[in-house]
């Protein structure tokens, strides 16, 4: 899925511009949860910092009809979102 400029400067101005990853490194570290199962870089991830800043931006994805993964790692920022996930094909092996 692509992300609008005006979309992702949306975001920045939620939760500035060090809440959000956008790199092909910086997402990599995103890219599967502890079950490898549900794999694939998102487009985008954004660290929100307070749960007023998680609900603005739950209301501009759904908006923008822009899906959202919630993922909590163990980390000082309790909410990471990346945007949107993708998941690998299951094969059998």
């Amino acid at each position: 899925m692509d992300l609008s400029p005006t979309f992702v400067r949306e975001l920045e101005g939620i939760v500035g511009a060090r809440g959000i990853v956008s790199s092909p490194e910086g997402r990599l570290t995103y890219e599967a949860d502890m079950h490898t199962f549900y794999k694939g870089q998102p487009d985008l991830v954004v660290l929100p910092e307070t749960a007023e800043q998680t609900a603005t931006i739950v209301r501009l994805c759904r908006r923008e009809k822009v899906p959202v993964w919630r993922r909590c790692r163990r980390t000082p920022r309790p909410w990471v979102l990346p945007l949107p996930p993708r998941r690998r094909e299951s094969t059998s092996t």
